[in-house]
């Protein structure tokens, strides 16, 4: 029951932290912009913005998969079981 809570909770956290991490790219774009360097760190930060929405995406995916075991007939039962 743990592993299968930890896994869908993984999923969930990697999916948020995705997000948050690039809207703090995105709150910092205006200030790096016009710092020297700043073209070449904003291309960089568009980089890794694409990296971050990809891992983002590839987690929601993740996401049916990993709910679908944790909301399993098995994981219901025990779940009865151990809190009755």
């Amino acid at each position: 029951m743990v592993k299968s809570l930890k896994s869908l909770q993984d999923v969930l956290g990697r999916h948020q932290d995705r997000e948050v991490q690039q809207a703090t790219l995105r709150s910092l774009a205006d200030d790096v912009a016009g710092r020297p360097g700043g073209r070449a760190a904003l291309m960089a930060m568009g980089a890794l913005a694409d990296r971050l929405l990809a891992d983002e995406h590839a987690a929601r995916e993740e996401f049916a998969e990993r709910f679908a075991a944790f909301g399993s007939k098995r994981q219901r039962k025990l779940v009865d079981e151990t809190f009755r």
